[in-house]
């Protein structure tokens, strides 16, 4: 087994990154319970995972996330809300044709 920072391995000649980003999607930060905020904080801090996620702006962060915050090891991003048209216009770039109004709003 190879240690994932073995800076010395190579393939074909040249040497190659064992190291790899895990990315985690949580929607609905609030919701997790108090495990697994534990779990997840402690894999952001040792830098093992990049983690994307959404909060409701009606709802505190979690303490782990505020942690991070103040330790600069993440980044607050608030979106608003997309318009119809802007529902419309991402559904059409996501799935490469035309959508209908009706299917946006739908969706």
């Amino acid at each position: 087994m190879l240690d994932r920072h073995d800076t010395d391995t190579q393939v074909d000649g040249r040497p190659v990154a064992l190291s790899r980003s895990l990315g985690l999607f949580v929607d609905d930060l609030n919701l997790l319970d108090a495990v697994s905020l534990a779990l997840l904080g402690q894999l952001m801090k040792a830098g093992d995972i990049f983690v994307l996620t959404t909060l409701p702006t009606s709802q505190p962060p979690p303490d782990v996330l505020h942690r991070m915050w103040s330790a600069d090891r993440a980044v607050w991003v608030e979106l608003s809300s997309l318009t119809g048209r802007d529902a419309k216009v991402l559904l059409t770039l996501a799935l490469g044709s035309p959508v209908s109004a009706d299917t946006a709003t739908t969706l």
